[in-house]
C-alpha cells in the first residue's frame, strides 16, 4: 500500500512539474507572439493579386499527372480562368479577388452547374536585387510561370480574349 501511494506522489509530483512547466511556456509563448505596433499594421493589410495573368499548379513542374493546374487573368479584381488536368478536362471560372482570398465560381464542363470555391492568398516577402516586395501566391499552389500553348488556348476559351 505504501508503495502505491508513494508512486502516486511521484506522478502528483511529476504532473504538477509538468503543469506548471507549460503553463509558464504558455505564458512566455503568448507574450512573444504578441505583435508588435508595426507588425500589426502590415498584418491588417490584406493581400490581394494585381492585374496580369497567372499560372499556379499543385506540382511544382507543369504537365504532371494528377495534378491540377490554375491559368486565369485578374483585371481589376476580376479574376476570369480555367482549371484543368493534364490530358483531361478543363472548367471555366469567373470570380473575385476578395482580401486574402481568391474567390471563384467553376462550371462544371458536363452539367454547366457552377460551384463556389475560394484559395487563400498568402503573402511573402522576398529580396529582390538587394530591396524587399512583397509577393502573392495561392496557398497550396506553385507559381510555374510563363504560359505555353495549351494554357493560352484553355484561357482564350474560357475567357473569349
Amino acid at each position: 500500500m505504501l508503495g502505491f501511494i508513494a508512486k502516486q506522489t511521484k506522478w502528483q509530483a511529476f504532473f504538477a512539474v509538468a503543469i506548471a512547466l507549460l503553463g509558464n511556456l504558455t505564458l512566455a509563448t503568448a507574450a512573444q507572439s504578441e505583435p508588435s505596433p508595426q507588425k500589426q499594421s502590415e498584418l491588417r493589410e490584406a493581400i490581394a493579386l494585381p492585374n496580369g495573368t497567372y499560372f499556379y499548379g499543385e506540382a511544382p513542374q507543369r504537365d504532371q499527372w494528377d495534378m491540377e493546374y490554375l491559368v486565369f487573368t485578374v483585371d481589376q479584381g476580376r479574376v476570369q480562368g480555367a482549371s484543368y488536368y493534364i490530358q483531361s478536362e478543363y472548367a471555366c471560372f469567373t470570380g473575385t479577388v476578395a482580401p486574402n482570398t481568391l474567390q471563384l465560381a467553376i462550371t462544371d464542363p458536363y452539367t454547366d452547374e457552377v460551384g463556389d470555391y475560394a484559395i487563400a492568398l498568402q503573402g511573402e516577402t522576398v529580396i529582390v536585387a538587394g530591396e524587399a516586395q512583397r509577393q502573392t501566391r495561392l496557398k497550396g499552389y506553385h507559381a510555374l510561370g510563363e504560359l505555353g500553348e495549351l494554357e493560352r488556348s484553355l484561357l482564350t476559351a474560357c475567357t473569349g480574349q
